[in-house]
Protein backbone atom coordinates (compact mmCIF):
# COMPACT_ATOMS: atom_id res chain seq x y z
CA UNK A 1 0.00 0.00 0.00
CA UNK A 2 2.77 2.42 0.94
CA UNK A 3 4.67 1.67 -2.26
CA UNK A 4 1.54 2.34 -4.30
CA UNK A 5 1.03 5.71 -2.58
CA UNK A 6 4.65 6.72 -3.18
CA UNK A 7 4.54 5.62 -6.83
CA UNK A 8 1.31 7.51 -7.41
CA UNK A 9 2.82 10.60 -5.79
CA UNK A 10 5.94 10.38 -7.94
CA UNK A 11 3.76 10.13 -11.03
CA UNK A 12 1.95 13.31 -10.04
CA UNK A 13 5.23 15.16 -9.26
CA UNK A 14 6.01 15.54 -12.96
CA UNK A 15 2.98 17.76 -13.37
CA UNK A 16 3.48 19.91 -10.23
CA UNK A 17 5.83 22.52 -8.94
CA UNK A 18 8.73 20.78 -7.15
CA UNK A 19 8.07 22.51 -3.85
CA UNK A 20 4.39 21.57 -3.85
CA UNK A 21 5.24 18.10 -5.04
CA UNK A 22 7.66 17.54 -2.15
CA UNK A 23 4.99 18.60 0.35
CA UNK A 24 2.48 16.22 -1.21
CA UNK A 25 5.04 13.43 -1.27
CA UNK A 26 5.97 13.94 2.39
CA UNK A 27 2.27 13.84 3.35
CA UNK A 28 1.78 10.63 1.36
CA UNK A 29 4.83 9.03 2.95
CA UNK A 30 3.57 10.08 6.39
CA UNK A 31 0.19 8.56 5.60
CA UNK A 32 1.84 5.37 4.39
CA UNK A 33 3.94 5.10 7.54
CA UNK A 34 0.87 5.69 9.68
CA UNK A 35 -0.97 2.87 7.90
CA UNK A 36 2.07 0.64 8.35
CA UNK A 37 2.28 1.40 12.06
CA UNK A 38 -1.43 0.69 12.56
CA UNK A 39 -1.03 -2.63 10.73
CA UNK A 40 1.96 -3.63 12.81
CA UNK A 41 0.23 -2.70 16.05
CA UNK A 42 -2.84 -4.74 15.13
CA UNK A 43 -0.65 -7.73 14.29
CA UNK A 44 1.17 -7.32 17.60
CA UNK A 45 -2.08 -7.17 19.55
CA UNK A 46 -3.36 -10.32 17.78
CA UNK A 47 -0.10 -12.08 18.68
CA UNK A 48 -0.53 -11.15 22.34
CA UNK A 49 -4.08 -12.51 22.33
CA UNK A 50 -2.99 -15.79 20.74
CA UNK A 51 -0.17 -16.29 23.24
CA UNK A 52 -2.64 -15.85 26.07
CA UNK A 53 -4.93 -18.42 24.48
CA UNK A 54 -2.06 -20.87 23.99
CA UNK A 55 -1.55 -20.95 27.73
CA UNK A 56 -5.04 -22.32 28.26
CA UNK A 57 -5.72 -26.04 28.49
CA UNK A 58 -8.20 -25.97 25.60
CA UNK A 59 -5.59 -24.68 23.15
CA UNK A 60 -3.08 -27.33 24.21
CA UNK A 61 -5.59 -30.17 24.23
CA UNK A 62 -5.34 -30.74 20.46
CA UNK A 63 -1.55 -30.60 20.55
CA UNK A 64 -1.35 -33.27 23.23
CA UNK A 65 -4.00 -35.66 21.89
CA UNK A 66 -2.58 -38.21 19.38
CA UNK A 67 -6.05 -38.79 17.94
CA UNK A 68 -6.10 -35.28 16.39
CA UNK A 69 -4.48 -34.05 13.19
CA UNK A 70 -2.80 -31.18 15.02
CA UNK A 71 -0.76 -33.62 17.12
CA UNK A 72 0.78 -35.13 13.95
CA UNK A 73 1.16 -31.88 11.98
CA UNK A 74 4.82 -30.89 11.40
CA UNK A 75 5.62 -27.56 9.71
CA UNK A 76 2.09 -27.41 8.31
CA UNK A 77 2.22 -30.91 6.78
CA UNK A 78 0.46 -34.12 7.72
CA UNK A 79 1.59 -37.68 6.92
CA UNK A 80 -0.30 -39.48 4.11
CA UNK A 81 -3.85 -40.50 5.01
CA UNK A 82 -3.16 -44.21 5.50
CA UNK A 83 -0.14 -43.53 7.72
CA UNK A 84 -2.11 -40.95 9.68
CA UNK A 85 -4.96 -43.42 10.17
CA UNK A 86 -2.52 -45.98 11.57
CA UNK A 87 -0.82 -43.42 13.81
CA UNK A 88 -4.09 -42.06 15.18
CA UNK A 89 -5.69 -45.49 15.63
CA UNK A 90 -3.13 -48.32 15.72
CA UNK A 91 -4.86 -51.55 14.76
CA UNK A 92 -4.13 -54.65 12.70
CA UNK A 93 -6.64 -53.57 10.06
CA UNK A 94 -5.00 -50.15 9.60
CA UNK A 95 -1.53 -51.74 9.53
CA UNK A 96 -2.68 -54.20 6.84
CA UNK A 97 -4.13 -51.37 4.76
CA UNK A 98 -0.83 -49.45 4.99
CA UNK A 99 1.23 -52.51 4.04
CA UNK A 100 -1.09 -53.38 1.14
CA UNK A 101 -0.90 -49.82 -0.19
CA UNK A 102 2.88 -49.85 0.15
CA UNK A 103 3.12 -53.12 -1.79
CA UNK A 104 0.87 -51.78 -4.56
CA UNK A 105 3.02 -48.65 -4.83
CA UNK A 106 6.20 -50.71 -4.92
CA UNK A 107 4.82 -52.93 -7.71
CA UNK A 108 3.67 -49.93 -9.77
CA UNK A 109 7.06 -48.25 -9.37
CA UNK A 110 8.81 -51.42 -10.57
CA UNK A 111 6.51 -51.60 -13.61
CA UNK A 112 7.06 -47.93 -14.42
CA UNK A 113 10.82 -48.29 -14.03
CA UNK A 114 10.91 -51.29 -16.36
CA UNK A 115 8.82 -49.41 -18.90
CA UNK A 116 11.12 -46.39 -18.75
CA UNK A 117 14.17 -48.63 -19.22
CA UNK A 118 12.58 -50.22 -22.30
CA UNK A 119 11.66 -46.85 -23.82
CA UNK A 120 15.18 -45.55 -23.12
CA UNK A 121 16.74 -48.59 -24.87
CA UNK A 122 14.41 -48.20 -27.85
CA UNK A 123 15.31 -44.53 -28.12
CA UNK A 124 19.05 -45.26 -27.97
CA UNK A 125 18.68 -47.91 -30.69
CA UNK A 126 16.80 -45.49 -32.95
CA UNK A 127 19.46 -42.84 -32.45
CA UNK A 128 22.21 -45.34 -33.28
CA UNK A 129 20.40 -46.39 -36.45
CA UNK A 130 19.73 -42.74 -37.40
CA UNK A 131 16.03 -43.37 -37.82
CA UNK A 132 13.31 -40.89 -37.13
CA UNK A 133 11.95 -40.76 -33.63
Amino acid sequence: MTIFIIAWSLFKIKKMNKEIAMKVLSKKISLGLLILLVSVSSIYSNTNNSTQKEGSCEALKGLLDPSTDEFWRENGHLPPADQLRLLKNPSKRNAKILLKRTKIKEQRLKEASALLDQVRKDHENKVKNNTNL
